[in-house]
């Protein structure tokens, strides 16, 4: 399955901002899930690295969203 992530401009697109955030947070998400199997031969366990990524899942998509912004 090939996966692609489209990038909005806001002054191009109208999306609600629960969208925008919902966009922020699965993108993080899947960065974290990548992390964490890269990690998984490591010497700390697959849970360290998830638990450590879930406490900053909201900085991840506020940077995510900052990042996002047309300057």
């Amino acid at each position: 399955m090939t996966e692609k992530l489209v990038l909005y401009d806001d002054m191009k697109v109208n999306i609600e901002e629960g969208q925008k955030r919902r966009m922020a947070v699965e993108t993080a998400l899947e960065l974290i899930r990548a992390d964490v199997m890269g990690n998984m031969g490591g010497h700390s366990t697959a849970g360290t690295f998830l638990d450590a990524h879930l406490s900053k899942l909201s900085v991840y998509a506020d940077q995510i969203q900052d990042a996002l912004k047309v300057k």
